[in-house]
């Protein structure tokens, strides 16, 4: 239930005009008014003007004078502490708005430290705030006339009080406020405070007790309505003699906890605080053990015992739960109740209106039994003859206009009266005016409408409630489908691990009537599914015809059909430590024959992370009886034209691989020459889920085993993977890698052997071993790009399975945790192959731009570029078009031989890469497996 009030400020402006005269001194206007909000420009350091206002509500507080108001806006504030002062007849006023008929609040004080605190001050008002804390929610120390009205205090944790009033000081008051109490802690505590008041409020609680006076004489309760869970509910101790109890409501929750304290009293006043102290006019509600009163020590189980032993308690009543519900303010008193029409109008203390602002009314179906035969009720609350509690509407829709609705006011009547309601139906027709609590209404037009209703009951200012939902009205015709193909994005079903599960979001769809169900044509021959839950798993990436077709629950369809590109996400890479995956000379394996292949299982049950969406491998053929290649390619779907590995025989031949994942979660590594053995290492994976993320560097060198760069010695490389060398191992720093960051998680090397003595491997990386990063025959110049993991001491090891050898090493890039590109993995497509081009092969010091056709943006891109029929030694270099070419090479070949190399090439602002031959002719083939951007 949401309620509205709506208020009107007026004001004037006087303007003096002189007219050929001198001008005179005019006196700046007094500032009655301060300001304070936290949602639009603000300053502490200003003056608190309505334009520029303080931003926390103790900036203020610091500088207000006597008949000051400081008004705060909507919003959450800080606690804050007031020391200066009013005077008699001008007061410090603290105020902010109060909503709807039940005094809701639209400023808060929150926090842990005190509310608000009220330190030696005299003459201030607080008003209409909402305060919490788990301290006091209010402290007033030692201060003088004090008027605290419409406040909602709660506190989490003190154990001395929500509302705290201690000191030398007198005339505080409490009015028409809710006071919450801790758990633990009294709900109000006065200590030593003169003639403090407490009327119209609702407290309650669990404190023993829950008010608790002491050393405070003069102290008056009028009008309230208190409820605890169990326990004493009000005391009197020491020298609080004078008080005076009448017109409340006292006792405990329905609720009751059976591990109350038995026979503890409702109202208990010491021996030293009877002297003058006044009790009538009250309801109380003992527990199922406890007593109503205990005076000077003595329990009275009665208020006519009470009143023969002492005087007081006269027309007090013991009432039952039936008849008050502490527990609801809004409907506090029931009908038959004995607190109506039967409390004293002249009690000490007593309002004009009850905490609700309405004054005292007569209900005509009980006797006045009150003072003078008053009609006031007893407590916080005036029963009234209508209760408005709140507004539903509907049916909500959709549907169709004309669409009929209603609006009912849910209220509780306790004897009959003329009520009258205004319904708004927010479609811009004229309000509806009645007498009866429901209306109906038919709306003509499309549109989501707020219905709003205001109950005017006579007793109060008017209350507007605003219905729970809105009311949707649709234009007629059949449905209108919208969607969108979404990459499956949660855990359930298995599925949708899988790097081409998609799923159809329709929710975009409009219908004049609720739509009963879906049929989705994924357009890639499979049946059509009515599930918007189970994902679909597309075989290849492409652009698929959608057809998705709704039907609504009285039967009308309607369809949409649109081309939909169908693709990888793009994804970081979470690095890892290289794996070795299969090995085909070891285990159950057998060399791979021609036209077979290898599954390797990524994901669920596999390597790598369960949605993993690309795998990054290296795979070496191990001595060939014959020439071929090496294909590695999503699983699941036919070898595509793309080669990886190209061997001769008995050659070993590595080379890194960037593959994307197929649907059926599978990489296949296929084989079109001579039977051959297989090593496959894991080197890592890409996750569109989490990871780092890739940035280019300029291409250059930094080691070299042939001149010292890098800072190794001159010399061909000897340390042996997984032993100590008598000769200095060799190993680069990533800190003293250019431009790569001290966060970089990983680095992209192309590194070349060169001069090997002996077959053998070299591995880059913990060194260690285990894995390979490039293997070689005895003077065999070979490359291969690596992807290093920075190790705890961030240092990247070069060893060797056997032999001596030199180590070229140029880096190409790093990935970064915090900023960089994504990478998106795409099926294996040829870019470029100058076998078949009309340009030939490229010559000696020639180079060709190629274009990838990416999505603009694209920053970089995943090769496998293969050199062939090569008329000498030479070697190729990849770089972003329209840059200058580096000095690094990334394919190294002899004359006459097929060798192919990843390579990770930075594109230019067109999307393209050249590539250049150092020496003799050579022809290049070029296919890509992803490409890299910014997100």
């Amino acid at each position: 239930m949401s309620t509205k009030r709506i208020t009107g400020l007026a004001g004037s402006v006087a303007l003096l005009l002189g007219l050929g005269l001198p001008s005179a001194a005019v006196a700046a206007e007094p500032v009655t008014t301060l300001y304070v909000s936290n949602s639009a420009p603000c300053s502490n350091q200003g003056v608190g003007s309505k334009e520029l206002p303080f931003c926390q509500i103790s900036a203020a507080a610091l500088i207000v004078e006597p008949g000051q108001t400081v008004q705060v806006t909507p919003g959450t504030y800080n606690p804050a502490r007031i020391v200066r002062s009013g005077a008699p007849g001008k007061p410090i006023t603290f105020t902010t708005e109060r909503t709807g008929l039940y005094g809701g609040s639209s400023a808060t004080i929150s926090g842990r430290d005190i509310g608000l605190q009220l330190s030696g001050v005299h003459d201030v008002a607080i008003e209409n705030f909402t305060i919490t804390s788990t301290d006091n929610a209010l402290l007033i120390e030692n201060s003088t006339d004090i008027r605290l009205d419409t406040l909602n205090l709660t506190s989490y944790g003190a154990l001395d009080g929500a509302v705290r009033i201690a000191g030398t000081g007198s005339g505080v008051t409490l009015s028409r406020s809710l006071v919450s109490g801790p758990r633990q802690g009294t709900a109000v505590q006065v200590d030593g405070v003169r003639g403090s008041t407490f009327t119209g409020n609702q407290i309650f609680g669990w404190g023993l007790p829950l008010i608790s006076v002491k050393d405070a004489p003069n102290t008056t309760l009028t009008g309230n309505s208190v409820s605890q869970q169990c326990g004493t509910t009000i005391r009197f101790a020491g020298a609080s003699a004078g008080a005076a109890v009448h017109n409340n409501v006292i006792g405990t929750l329905p609720q009751q906890d059976t591990s109350c304290p038995v026979h503890d009293p409702v109202l208990e006043v010491a021996a030293t605080a009877t002297a003058g102290t006044t009790v009538g006019y009250n309801d109380l509600l003992p527990g199922p053990s406890g007593v109503p009163y205990r005076w000077a020590d003595t329990d009275y189980p009665t208020p006519a015992a009470l009143t023969t032993a002492t005087g007081q308690g006269g027309h007090d009543a013991l009432t039952d739960r039936n008849s008050v519900q502490l527990g609801d303010e809004l409907t506090a008193l029931q009908p038959g109740s004995t607190a109506i029409d039967s409390a004293d109008p002249n009690a000490p203390g007593i309002l004009a209106t009850d905490r609700f602002g309405r004054s005292a009314l007569d209900d005509p179906q009980v006797a006045n039994t009150g003072a003078g035969g008053s009609s006031r009720d007893r407590g916080a609350f005036e029963l009234v003859g209508t209760v408005p509690l709140g507004l539903t509407d509907g049916p909500a829709g959709p549907a169709p206009y004309p669409y009929t609705t209603k609006a009912t006011v849910e209220i509780q009547s306790n004897w009959p009266e003329t009520v009258n309601y205004l319904y708004d139906f927010g479609d811009g027709s004229a309000p509806v005016a009645s007498t009866k609590p429901e209306a109906e209404h038919s709306y003509t037009r499309s549109g989501r409408f707020e219905v709003t209703a205001t109950v005017t009951t006579g007793y109060a200012a008017p209350v507007t409630f605003t219905g729970p939902q809105r009311i949707t009205v649709n234009e007629p015709g059949v449905p209108k489908v919208s969607f969108e193909a979404k990459h499956c994005a949660v855990s359930t079903p298995d599925s949708c691990f899988r790097p081409l599960a998609y799923v159809i979001d329709p929710s975009a769809t409009t219908a004049a009537w609720p739509i009963a169900g879906y049929t989705i044509d994924y357009g890639d021959g499979s049946a059509p599914t009515d599930s918007l839950t189970e994902p679909h798993l597309y075989a290849v990436p492409g652009d698929y015809k959608i057809t998705v077709t709704a039907k609504d629950n009285h039967g009308q369809t309607g369809s949409l059909t649109k081309t939909v590109t169908i693709g990888y996400q793009a994804a970081r890479y979470p690095g890892g430590s290289h794996i070795r995956l299969i090995d085909t000379r070891t285990g159950d394996y057998t060399r791979l024959g021609s036209g077979s292949k290898l599954t390797v299982k990524v994901g669920q049950g596999g390597r790598g992370g369960w949605r993993d969406n690309a795998i990054v491998l290296n795979v070496t053929a191990v001595l060939p009886s014959g020439d071929g290649f090496l294909t590695v390619a999503p699983g699941g779907v036919p070898r595509p034209n793309s080669s990886n590995v190209n061997y001769t025989k008995g050659s070993i031949v590595p080379n890194m691989v960037t593959v994307p994942v197929g649907s059926d979660g599978t990489v296949a590594i296929w084989n079109t020459g001579s039977p051959l053995d297989v090593v496959v290492d894991m080197i890592g994976s890409y996750n569109p889920d989490y990871g780092s993320y890739y940035n280019p560097l300029e291409p250059s060198r930094v080691l070299d085993t042939r001149d010292g760069t890098g800072g190794v010695k001159v010399g061909k490389l000897t340390s042996v993977c997984g032993h100590t060398s008598s000769e200095p191992e060799t190993a680069l720093r990533m800190s003293d890698l250019p431009g790569v960051p001290a966060d970089a998680t990983d680095v992209v090397l192309n590194v070349t052997v060169t001069e090997p003595e002996q077959p053998g491997y070299l591995s880059v990386g913990n060194g260690y071993g285990g894995t390979s990063s490039l293997n070689f025959v005895p003077g065999q110049t070979v490359a291969n790009q690596v992807i290093v993991s920075a190790e705890s001491d961030r240092t990247i090891w070069f060893c060797t399975g056997a032999g001596k050898l030199h180590v070229v090493a140029d880096i190409f890039g790093y990935y970064s945790p915090k900023s960089g590109s994504l990478f998106t993995p795409v099926p294996p497509v040829r870019l470029t192959d100058t076998r078949e081009d009309p340009a030939g092969s490229l010559h000696a010091d020639q180079w060709r731009a190629v274009a990838t056709k990416l999505p603009a943006g694209a920053t970089g891109a995943v090769l496998n570029v293969t050199a062939a029929r090569s008329t000498t030694g030479s070697y190729l270099t990849l770089w972003g078009d329209g840059t200058t070419r580096p000095g690094t090479s990334n394919v190294n070949f002899p004359p006459g031989r097929i060798v192919a190399n990843h390579v990770t090439t930075p594109l230019g602002t067109n999307g393209r890469f050249d590539i250049y031959n150092r020496s003799g002719d050579t022809d290049a083939v070029v296919d890509m497996f992803g490409y890299f951007s910014k997100p």
